[in-house]
């Protein structure tokens, strides 16, 4: 993740548990280390969203953060995917704005795709 990347979702998070619709945000971490001898990854699985959460009314929260560049990945677009297909709210955002108009969008669509 560029350092860019970082200092915009970190601004997201700093907003997302400032938003009364959000119950709860998470930073999914990931990434790969030797244990042992083996190479053992760590997080929730290829393609997870980097922030996870709740909004207040129940629905899962899987947001993809990018930089104005930034693509994503065939296993991010299948997994914001699966999310809105269950009735979750998902979303590829590069920016505040682009957070709050995912919000506003709902549940079961892949905002920014």
């Amino acid at each position: 993740m560029s350092g860019l990347e970082t200092r915009i979702q970190a601004d997201i998070i700093n907003f997302l548990i400032r938003d009364d619709r959000i119950a709860w945000v998470h930073r999914c971490n990931t990434g790969k280390s030797l244990v042992n001898g083996r190479m053992v990854e760590f997080g929730l699985g290829r393609g997870t969203a980097d922030i996870i959460g709740m909004t207040c009314n129940g629905k899962f929260l899987a947001i993809e953060v990018k930089t104005p560049t930034g693509r994503i990945s065939d296993h991010q677009r299948m997994w914001l995917k699966r999310v809105a297909m269950h009735g979750g709210l998902a979303a590829v955002v590069r920016s505040i704005d682009d957070v709050k108009a995912s919000l506003n969008a709902g549940c079961g669509v892949v905002y920014g795709l």
